[in-house]
């Protein structure tokens, strides 16, 4: 994804109010994503359970739990790539 890339390069001023840029349009974007999928990608990521353990509290298959994890990621790609076009249009 774009906004990784981003935020893995040195560590130049102007890369580094980029990441922050991305960063800030990440957070918002999870904050919209609806109440199950927000579980989702806060037990995945921030708590770091694996798909099985997920897929037992969510009474799903880990498969299902990989498959909605990926559809995510690519609402949240969308939506930063959205968010920072749209705050760069604004300050031109």
């Amino acid at each position: 994804l774009e906004f990784r890339r981003v935020l893995f390069r040195s560590t130049d001023p102007f890369q580094t109010e980029e990441a922050e840029e991305i960063l800030k349009a990440l957070r918002d974007c999870v904050a919209r994503l609806g109440e199950r999928q927000r579980s989702l990608v806060q037990a995945f990521y921030y708590q770091q359970q694996s798909a099985e353990m997920i897929a037992s509290e969510f009474s799903r298959t880990a498969g299902s739990v990989r498959m909605l994890l990926m559809r995510i990621r690519k609402q949240l790609a969308d939506c930063v790539r959205f968010s920072v076009k749209e705050r760069s249009e604004e300050q031109t």
